[in-house]
């Protein structure tokens, strides 16, 4: 979830959880640049942030040049 330019994460009531820093979530938690997310077995580690800028042309997020539409 995206709200001020701060990324925050929740569990969405998953059978094993979701933790942050090592943290099981029971709330939306910010996450930052090096926080570690536990999702079953897979670990993710927060490198930077990316708010991709919308594309004029689509009105939708642009990555390399190409429009990132959410349907397909």
């Amino acid at each position: 979830m995206l709200d001020s330019g701060n990324i925050y994460l929740r569990d969405l009531s998953s059978t094993n959880g979701t933790f942050l820093n090592g943290s099981r979530l029971l709330d939306n938690s910010k996450i930052n640049v090096g926080d570690s997310i536990q999702m079953g077995e897979i670990t993710i580690r927060v490198a930077r942030a990316f708010i991709p800028r919308l594309n004029r042309e689509c009105g939708l997020p642009k990555l390399g040049g190409y429009c990132l539409d959410p349907k397909r």
